[in-house]
């Protein structure tokens, strides 16, 4: 697959999500038993600490970064780097 509208896809975004586990105490997130309980997501970043959430009684919080592209690796790469804006042509001649 050639690049030739110089399109920069992500292809491995950064999937990184807070819980209580991850985050401790600080990120204001409420333990949940997967079992018994849903998983409520954090609805509201707190503007001063993106790992924290500002409202109660979240359970999850997606990452700063999530969706968003990690580095070069992260976008579509042929032969192991970023690749350039290619072109391809293919001419046939008939006797």
């Amino acid at each position: 697959m050639a690049n030739v509208f110089n399109n920069d896809a992500v292809v491995f975004p950064d999937t990184n999500v807070i819980t209580r586990r991850s985050g401790g105490a600080g990120s204001n997130l409420v333990a949940f038993n997967p079992l018994t309980d849903t998983p409520v997501e954090c609805t509201e970043r707190d503007p001063a600490n993106p790992n924290r959430c500002a409202v109660s009684g979240a359970n999850w919080l997606k990452g700063p970064l999530f969706g968003q592209a990690n580095g070069v690796s992260s976008y579509y790469t042929n032969l192991g780097g970023q690749v350039p804006r290619t072109y391809s042509f293919t001419v046939g001649f008939r006797f």
